[in-house]
């Protein structure tokens, strides 16, 4: 699945069983190069029987930062918290090519936000937006 384009550089979605779990790809068709991204695993799935989040769905969008001239992948992925509450939270993960590394934009909570869509809406000026409730 297509996820956007900047600059000629196209991002794309996979969540095939055969590559064993999920990946994006940003492909420059130009110059006939790809680079195959995995999207980290959830790592806050937690035992139900404590406090904390379980289960996970995720949407992704492409982003370009040009005064540091670095493409991102912006994945927001919904999680529940359980026991005492079943309100949509989600975390927020970028991913950044020149670093070629995944971190979260706050470490501690997440957001009140419910993704709609697999993948962003549209980009404008390098910047991804998503369609979800809060």
């Amino acid at each position: 699945m297509m996820v956007g384009s900047i600059n000629g550089v196209i991002c794309l979605l996979s969540h095939l069983r055969e590559v064993n779990g999920q990946f994006v790809a940003l492909w420059n068709p130009s110059i006939n190069m790809w680079k195959p991204i995995r999207l980290p695993g959830p790592e806050f799935l937690f035992d139900s029987n404590r406090e904390g989040c379980v289960g996970y769905v995720s949407t992704v969008g492409l982003g370009f930062v040009p005064e540091e001239d670095d493409y991102r992948i912006v994945r927001i992925v919904l999680i529940h918290r359980v026991p005492k509450s079943w309100e949509c939270w989600s975390r927020v993960e970028v991913y950044s090519v020149n670093s070629d590394s995944w971190t979260y934009v706050d470490n501690e909570d997440c957001i009140p936000f419910w993704p709609n869509l697999p993948n962003s809406s549209f980009i404008l000026k390098g910047v991804p937006y998503f369609v979800g409730v809060d």
